[in-house]
């Protein structure tokens, strides 16, 4: 929804003529560093594990596994290299056979983790993990003599390194077609899409992931439609062109004019702007001629809406049935669909993307919480796409932007629209978004020139509008970052300490003393035009469901816009070539996707990211691995700055060198494995996806073995 990219290092001329209307006279902050020595002296323990006093039966599990490594042969030493590599001064991922991979499935049972370059197999479940979130497990005191002496986000990075080993073993187990049809039916339970072959034919040619189970999304945002009546399909694909940001593309592959095979139907002058319409021609530009001829007398469309986050919310009971049904190659009967689409019309809010639905309440019960778990332990993300299901973390509701802005948005009708983000549980189809692909850091500092080891952030204030009380702005996931950035605030933390031989403890920390020391996390005043906007407001979200529904009130004046101006603590300007200079960065949710994150992770700079869209390349980015995961609450930001920079009172060093890794391995990431051509293939794998549920005889549709290509062209 932002009309120009967020970069955070500046401000536009409308920014700041509207910030010049604002009443700006908030009060000179004093030093509040004075007492937090006494609020330091707090601190839980953990519990130890002495080598002195290993319970026998525990000494003998180890001594167990220890033979069993050592006797499976060179397998199992290939296994347990890729995870101490990590360790080393480059990323070394070596190959590993598939089958004596663990599988990482987020069960609590936790795998070798590593403490000051050994590997140590682990004498007890160091954390629990559940719903994408690895909570930290403190053992009786009884049982043990002090603290813990391997930190938690130890074990995450160990379980970061052999996912990066499994995917760099998949990759070269997958290295012919027929393994790549064996990857897809294996990840998916069916036959790929017609014209597989050339899709994989292509993704080799252009060095792009040709491993279907690592670009997911392809399939799984088109499953539901399989279960979709082909000619109610084609017939909602084609409604609501006339909406506001809403287009069309329309494939003739076999039209031997180039500019005859695609047709761009609907949109206005807004919509043509748009990256869509402008860069979508070029990029699919090499694919179209590739697709197999359209199912059918009708030319392939896909509906697009061009706005940053998803059209409608639809009924979690709806799509769950579908995807069912799409498993085992069935339809919906075309009645029972609207009567299941009935069922909850005209029930609001993004919870009911959730079989059982939830609502504002709920979302309140789980936030309100959170305070309180966090206290008695602390956690970190473990699966960022598991922490993203709101059915599991019912607090999102209350904490993003979209999910407020849509708490009075109905259930509507389900209708197949391509998307270019939205919030996990939705029900469009995602696409490959090209829009400031081009932004990236040809040149990247060296590490060691990274002269500021805190958290870096500058961005505007979006993610919602400011111009109506039904939401609840203060809420939204940038205003929260704010004021965690904001030292003025006082409270107290508990943070995850390393204190050397006396182990990991719990100390408490005043906030403002951690600002100082981890943070420089600010909002600038950009494109506030935009966010505080009444013509925007209206047209997208008080007029929800592409104009079907109005909202009472809504929009009303810019009071929450001068509010908000008054009670920020904006940041000062900063350039590109400064922000290099910063170790760590945080990537934060706007209205939709953050167009920045290949640009962030190109810096060589660790960057920390916090967001409810899963994107089209999120399977093959690692957590703590390529990046870090944060919770949208912001409550692990301090543990992990501990961890890798230090303690808050600077007695303790972090691991700057594990840092720096994962850094480089971003870097690699984004140049690697989020170019134009990676784009392009799994763009043309999606094409065949809705294809196929596009066709009539979906079966005819559907792979049936490799087809010779040399005598058309290839």
């Amino acid at each position: 929804m932002s009309p120009s990219p967020d970069n955070g290092h500046g401000l536009d001329n409308a920014a700041e003529s509207l910030l010049g209307h604002a009443q700006t006279s908030r009060s000179v902050r004093s030093d509040s560093s004075s007492g937090s020595n006494q609020r330091r002296g707090q601190v839980t323990y953990l519990g130890r594990l002495s080598s002195r006093r290993i319970p026998l039966l525990l000494f003998c599990v180890a001594g167990l596994t220890l033979i069993t490594l050592f006797t499976r042969g060179s397998e199992s030493t290939n296994a347990l290299r890729s995870v101490t590599s990590v360790l080393g001064s480059r990323p070394i991922v070596e190959e590993v056979p598939i089958d004596t991979l663990p599988p990482n499935s987020g069960h609590s049972e936790p795998i070798a983790s590593y403490r000051f370059g050994e590997i140590n197999l682990p004498e007890w479940p160091l954390l629990n993990y559940s719903a994408g979130v690895a909570r930290v497990m403190p053992m009786p005191e009884e049982d043990f003599e002090a603290d813990v002496d391997t930190h938690p986000i130890a074990e995450l990075i160990a379980r970061g390194s052999r996912t990066a080993a499994e995917h760099e073993a998949r990759k070269k187990a997958v290295d012919s077609l027929e393994k790549a049809v064996e990857d897809y039916e294996r990840a998916f339970g069916m036959s790929p899409p017609e014209g597989f072959e050339r899709w994989y034919k292509f993704a080799v040619s252009v060095n792009a992931t040709a491993v279907p189970s690592l670009i997911p999304y392809a399939h799984e945002t088109i499953l539901p439609f399989l279960a979709m009546p082909p000619a109610m399909l084609r017939k909602r694909a084609w409604e609501r062109l006339g909406a506001n940001g809403m287009m069309a593309f329309q494939f003739n592959p076999e039209n031997e004019d180039p500019e005859e095979r695609l047709r761009i139907h609907g949109g206005d002058g807004t919509t043509w702007s748009r990256f869509h319409a402008q860069d979508y021609p070029t990029l699919l530009a090499p694919i179209i001629p590739l697709l197999p001829q359209s199912p059918g007398d009708e030319p392939l469309a896909l509906k697009i809406w061009t706005e940053d986050a998803g059209l409608r919310i639809v009924s979690g009971s709806v799509l769950a049935k579908s995807r069912e049904l799409a498993k085992q190659g069935l339809v919906w009967d075309e009645e029972e669909l609207a009567e299941a689409e009935a069922e909850r019309r005209g029930e609001n809010g993004w919870g009911n993307v959730c079989e059982t639905p939830l609502n504002w309440t709920d979302g309140k019960e789980a936030r309100d919480a959170l305070g309180g778990q966090h206290h008695e332990a602390a956690s970190f993300v473990s699966d960022p796409l598991e922490y993203m299901n709101v059915c599991e973390h019912p607090e999102h509701l209350l904490m993003n932007g979209d999910m407020i802005m849509k708490e009075s948005t109905q259930v509507s009708v389900w209708e197949p629209v391509v998307v270019c983000s939205r919030l996990m549980g939705g029900s469009e189809m995602l696409s490959a978004p090209t829009r400031d692909y081009d932004q990236i850091v040809k040149h990247e500092v060296p590490w060691s020139e990274k002269e500021d080891s805190r958290l870096f952030f500058r961005g505007g204030p979006s993610g919602i509008f400011y111009t109506t009380w039904r939401w609840d702005w203060r809420s939204s996931q940038r205003n929260r970052l704010s004021v965690v950035g904001d030292e003025s605030v006082e409270y107290d933390v508990p943070v995850m300490v390393d204190r050397g031989d006396s182990g990991i403890v719990r100390e408490s920390f005043a906030h403002s003393e951690l600002v100082e020391r981890y943070l420089d996390v600010r909002l600038v005043p950009q494109a506030l035009l935009w966010d505080c906007s009444v013509k925007w407001s209206d047209g997208l979200m008080c007029r929800p469901n592409a104009g079907e529904q109005y909202l009472d009130d809504c929009p009303g004046n810019k009071d929450g816009c001068f509010d908000m101006l008054e009670s920020t603590s904006w940041g000062r300007r900063v350039s590109l070539e400064q922000s290099l200079k910063y170790k760590f960065h945080i990537d934060v949710d706007g209205f939709g996707w953050t167009t920045r994150w290949r640009k962030e992770l190109s810096t060589g700079s660790v960057v920390l990211k916090a967001t409810l869209f899963p994107e089209w390349w999120h399977a093959q980015a690692i957590p703590w691995y390529h990046y870090v995961p944060v919770r949208y609450d912001y409550s692990d930001v301090f543990d992990i700055m501990a961890y890798f920079t230090g303690s808050p009172d600077g007695e303790t060093d972090g691991r700057d060198d594990l840092a720096e890794q994962i850094g480089a391995q971003g870097r690699a990431f984004a140049l690697n494995q989020l170019k134009w051509e990676d784009m392009q293939s799994y763009m043309f794998l999606f094409l065949l996806e809705y294809r196929r549920a596009w066709a009539d005889d979906r079966p005819a549709a559907t792979y049936h073995g490799e087809i010779a290509m040399e005598a058309e062209g290839w």
